[in-house]
């Protein structure tokens, strides 16, 4: 990794975007603190896939890490380790009873999930109450690694309202994401992740990059392109996006 500087400023969501591969992870890992090791490879053998990765050692030319960091990363299933949503919450968050309903209920889950199984449950029920439990904790910064994709349109306005509340708190929030539509319109901060280094960029500066509304920009450069036409799409729409209750009244494609 190189050039990586991040300000963690309390009270803002930053958002980073771009190459995913392993350097991004070990990104989130050293904001998240895993790094250096100090024993957690014992203690939490479910993110070991995480900490093989890293290997040196960590020099800080500036800035500082958080005092204490919450990380939830985009496989729900290495956050839950106990067979049932009650038990885990006994362990982890030592709550039980209507303590443990207020908990569930910042992510919009109700009181009989707390019998549920976790083998039962669906990817993004677990990432919800992996996400309750995450939010549940007192931290500085919160680093959200790819968990948008797993939450429904409930799911996601819940952990907005939540998010907010944290930021009320003073706690800065770290989003690594390439679904990133919804976060570009409340992130403080955005950075284009190239696979070694951040970049500060803008709103515009990152649709650019990923085609964020790219159709619109294809649209701009056919109408200024008089190459042979090869294939033509006539009036191709999305009516119902899986996330919004409302159709779409533009064409993807025309």
């Amino acid at each position: 990794l190189d050039n990586i500087n991040l300000p963690l400023v309390p009270q803002h969501i930053s958002l980073i975007t771009g190459i995913a591969n392993i350097n991004l992870n070990l990104l989130g890992g050293i904001i998240a603190k895993f790094f250096p090791l100090s024993g957690q490879e014992v203690m939490q053998p479910q993110i070991n896939s995480l900490l093989s990765l890293y290997s040196g050692k960590l020099q800080m030319q500036e800035g500082s890490l958080p005092q204490k960091a919450v990380y939830v990363g985009p496989d729900p299933e290495k956050h839950l380790f106990f067979a049932k949503v009650s038990e885990e919450m006994l362990m982890r968050l030592a709550c039980s009873g209507a303590g443990c309903d207020e908990i569930l209920q910042v992510m919009g889950l109700d009181a009989s999930f707390l019998s549920r199984r976790i083998a039962s449950l669906s990817g993004g029920e677990k990432m919800k109450v992996a996400l309750a439990i995450a939010l549940a904790q007192k931290a500085d910064c919160y680093l959200l690694h790819g968990v948008v994709p797993w939450l429904d349109k409930n799911g996601r306005e819940h952990l907005w309202k939540q998010l907010q509340i944290m930021q009320t708190r003073g706690a800065h929030i770290v989003f690594c994401e390439n679904e990133i539509d919804e976060i570009l319109s409340f992130a403080d901060y955005i950075y284009y992740f190239d696979g070694c280094s951040l970049m500060p960029t803008n709103n515009k500066g990152i649709k650019a990059k990923l085609g964020v509304g790219g159709h619109e920009f294809l649209r701009q450069q056919m109408a200024n392109t008089n190459s042979e036409k090869l294939l033509e799409f006539i009036v191709v729409s999305l009516l119902r996006h899986p996330h919004y209750s409302v159709e779409r009244v533009t064409n993807l494609l025309d």
